[in-house]
């Protein structure tokens, strides 16, 4: 397993244990998980943008399925409540009415469709297999699992792929697309495994029109992959976007003989990609009939309130950094279940330290080494990043919630997750050539380099034992 390379180890690790999360975590008990799944399941449909309703943009969708989904959200907070095998197959095989439908509003019905194209396969997927075999009217867990199967695959591909492009620091890459968080994410319904995907291919991909020599010219196939990928980012979660700033570091003689010309074009190329797309998607929106919820009321006063107190909200949100630093740091690395389910503590801080001394040994034995100008422009990045996540739950989530409201005093709905994208820029702050000038260290270095597979394994290991002992184990 130590001589494997990093893309097959990724592959097979990914697979296993992703396909184990898939079973173990029980029906909607991920983040946001109800959510993506109606938006994937309107998707399967081909209904791929929503409508208006008394004021209300949504869909139409069966009300024994909306049923179902609240019953299993009344999980949240209760980890005395368990999940049982015959539960599980009941809910896998008892066919569900589906005449009935109601119109709904939810949390994703504006995100792009093409987020959801993964699971929306996987529901007509199990649709057509479902008549194959014999179901009628098959269940929501039916297609809930084919549609996190299918997901985790899109996943598994992305990442992948990642690995294999880059031409440095694949044991980094394979290590960040294993944490038991992001593979957890994976392994539901969620546009949050997607994001991680997209930002460690666009950085892998970066990588490799920065560092690697073979690369003698950039052609326009490098601006369409890079532009499409800006298109998601932007569309989904725009805060991410900076993922792209290194692009500045390419250097000018890969881009020909008028390198000033020729970046222009390659420019223009990512940036008609991007916007031709994001305003293509936006178009269905128009015939739309004009609503102005609360909720919109409600964000755009407290963006007032911004403005005019900017000092204010300064200090709201390093208070709220510094207060919820601890759920964030967990976040990272594994809160499972409906961000309920916690691993042990001491192991969550063994691993966040193995991880990070693992990365520094990749880091520091690359030959290839990021400056001091890369690296703060890394750090401006991930600064703009983490004020835009703060700044989004501050207007669209906090100007909402019960306690909260216009002016609150903290920032609530932000959670270790959102924080994972930034990890593949992150990592170049650690590059350093201290480390490595003494052949001891650099031995050592080398050895602890050597045997990440095997904490990828553990740390996954006892992700599912977690999780098991959460949701199955009286």
């Amino acid at each position: 397993m130590l001589k494997m390379s990093p893309v097959k180890f990724f592959i097979y690790c990914a697979l296993i244990f992703g396909t184990i999360l898939l079973v173990l975590i029980p029906p909607f008990q991920s983040p946001d998980e109800d959510s993506h799944f109606k938006r994937a399941y309107v998707v399967s449909y081909g209904k791929f943008y929503p409508t208006t309703q008394d004021g209300k943009v949504g869909f139409n969708l069966p009300n024994k399925m909306v049923d179902y989904i609240n019953d299993k959200l009344t999980f949240i907070g209760d980890r005395n409540r368990k999940y049982s095998y015959n539960e599980l197959v009941c809910d896998d095989r008892i066919p569900v009415e589906y005449s009935e439908s109601s119109f709904q509003n939810f949390s994703t019905v504006e995100t792009t469709p093409v987020v959801y194209a993964a699971p929306a396969l996987g529901i007509v997927f199990s649709r057509c297999v479902s008549h194959i075999i014999g179901l009628k009217n098959i269940s929501i867990v039916n297609m809930l699992y084919f549609a996190r199967f299918f997901s985790l695959i899109l996943y598994i591909i992305l990442v992948g792929l990642a690995i294999k492009t880059t031409p440095i620091l694949k044991k980094t890459f394979c290590l960040i697309g294993l944490i038991p968080m992001s593979l957890s994410l994976a392994a539901a319904i969620s546009y949050d495994s997607v994001l991680i995907g997209i930002t460690l291919l666009s950085t892998a991909l970066i990588f490799k029109l920065i560092f690697d020599d073979n690369v003698k010219k950039i052609t326009y196939k490098y601006a369409v992959a890079l532009g499409i990928m800006g298109f998601i980012l932007l569309s989904v979660k725009t805060v991410y976007i900076t993922a792209l700033l290194p692009l500045i570091f390419i250097p000018k003689e890969k881009f020909g003989d008028k390198p000033v010309k020729n970046i222009f074009k390659n420019l223009a190329i990512m940036a008609g990609i991007v916007l031709g797309i994001y305003a293509i998607n936006k178009i269905p929106s128009l015939f739309l009939k004009e609503t102005t919820s609360d909720d919109s009321i409600a964000a755009m006063q407290q963006l007032q309130m911004v403005i005019q107190h900017p000092i204010y909200y300064i200090k709201i949100w390093i208070n709220t950094m510094l207060g919820g630093r601890n759920y964030y740091y967990t976040g990272m690395f594994g809160i499972f279940g409906l961000s309920d389910t916690f691993m042990v503590t001491a192991v969550t801080v063994m691993y966040s330290i193995v991880f990070t001394f693992i990365v520094l040994s990749d880091v520091s034995l690359e030959e290839k080494k990021f400056n001091w100008k890369y690296k703060i422009v890394a750090i401006l990045g991930i600064i703009a990043s983490i004020f835009g996540i703060f700044l989004a739950m501050y207007l669209f989530w906090t100007s909402i919630m019960e306690g909260y409201g216009i002016g609150a005093e903290s920032i609530t709905g932000v959670q270790g997750r959102y924080f994972l994208p930034l990890i593949p820029i992150a990592i170049t702050l650690l590059s350093n050539k201290v480390l490595v000038k003494s052949a001891k260290v650099k031995t050592f270095l080398s050895k602890v380099l050597e045997n990440s597979y095997v904490v990828s394994s553990v740390i996954l290991t006892i992700s599912c034992i977690t999780i098991l002992l959460r949701f199955w184990c009286n």
